[in-house]
């Protein structure tokens, strides 16, 4: 979320979603109350007539993910199903969404919950279920490949790789990005919103972002920061109040420097450009989300930010002679530099840089540091 990121093209899942759209035009767009046995041709009927005959046998075929809550859909009364599906069909605008800043599922009257439950446990269960297990077979949709997690983490990939430069770390955190062996991608794709809350969107391109282990499994969860009772969010209370992978990435809205504290002590702060509540909510979801200013801040207190610079130094300094104020400034220089120019590229430079740009500035700091690089280069 930090990184600006490319939008993958993934045909496959966006042709999933074009099945998931007509299973649940079937379900909510009509009143049924028939026995199991005729209402199944008329499923795969459905199906066939949207140019698509190996899909309804193919979703008929899942009792638990999708035929038993289409079957308790089915009978309801279309007055209260017509608004999940006016909801649904605008809510997978989701660029249109962050312009108006509110999602339409979320602003159901009660009469249409529980057709907002049932379609979304389908849709839910298109990711737990389908998705992320077997995956879709390319026969079912009409395609020369299947679909599957890999099928969009590959996706992901090619296309930050094909960004320039392309951005080989993590964009919720500026950590590592997803390793690759035995040509599997060992990444986790972090539902952004998160599909308990949001299960209509459990399968939505735009929802799919492969953060690192550390940002979806140990900091971001399950955490919204628009709809969560906390106190670090009481100001965001929209879509217009968020960061989101895609449509809006933080890296041009704030700025990542080192200043002293109260104590003297440098930190990593992160700031916005512009102070504005609207920033600033902003930035409070970030905080919340992913935890970038107490992870980054880590970095330095704990010294992992100290090699990277040394190494930049070091090769920096070939002649072995002595050091002294006027040849570090001039290293730091150089260091800062080198990192601005792989942000993206190596993980850890953001943290690195504001460091090493603070260093530059820093008389205090330069004279600590020149007794340590003396130290480090007659060694």
């Amino acid at each position: 979320m930090y990184h600006p990121i490319n939008l993958p093209d993934c045909p496959q899942l966006e042709r999933f979603n074009e099945l998931i759209h007509h299973l649940l035009a079937f379900g909510l767009e009509q009143t049924r109350d028939q026995p199991e046995a005729e209402i199944q041709p008329l499923f795969d009927q459905h199906f066939a007539e949207a140019g698509f005959a190996e899909a309804g046998p193919w979703f008929w075929g899942k009792p638990v993910a999708i035929r038993q809550p289409l079957l308790k859909l089915l009978p309801l009364p279309v007055a209260e199903k017509q608004p999940v599906w006016d909801a649904y069909v605008a809510d997978m605008d989701l660029k249109g969404r962050f312009g108006d800043g509110r999602f339409q599922t979320h602003q159901l009257p009660e009469s249409a919950q529980a057709a907002l439950e049932l379609a979304g446990e389908m849709v839910q269960n298109c990711y737990t279920r389908i998705l992320a297990k077997d995956g879709v077979p390319a026969q079912v949709l009409h395609m020369d490949a299947p679909l599957d997690r890999q099928t969009v983490l590959r996706a992901y990939l090619d296309a930050q790789n094909h960004r320039s430069p392309p951005l080989k770390v993590c964009p919720g955190c500026d950590g590592r990005p997803p390793s690759v062996s035995d040509g599997k991608i060992h990444e986790d794709l972090d539902h952004f919103f998160p599909k308990s809350r949001y299960p209509m969107l459990a399968v939505h391109l735009l929802n799919l972002t492969p953060f690192c282990k550390d940002c979806n499994q140990t900091y971001k969860g399950s955490k919204d920061a628009i709809g969560d009772d906390d106190a670090q969010v009481a100001n965001v209370r929209c879509l217009h109040d968020i960061f989101h992978p895609y449509l809006r990435p933080a890296m041009p809205d704030i700025e990542v420097i080192v200043a002293r504290n109260a104590h003297d002590e440098p930190h990593v702060v992160v700031q916005p450009r512009h102070n504005n509540q609207q920033q600033l909510a902003r930035m409070q979801s970030l905080f919340y989300t992913l935890d970038v200013n107490g992870r980054w801040d880590g970095d330095l207190i704990e010294e992992r930010l100290r090699p990277k610079i040394e190494m930049l130094l070091l090769h920096g300094w070939q002649d072995n002679g002595p050091i002294g104020e006027v040849k570090l400034r001039e290293g730091l220089e150089t260091a800062v530099t080198t990192l601005s120019r792989f942000i993206g590229r190596e993980p850890g430079n953001v943290a690195a840089l504001a460091y090493a740009r603070w260093l530059a500035e820093d008389v205090e700091a330069q004279g600590e540091w020149l007794a340590v690089m003396e130290t480090a280069v007659m060694g």
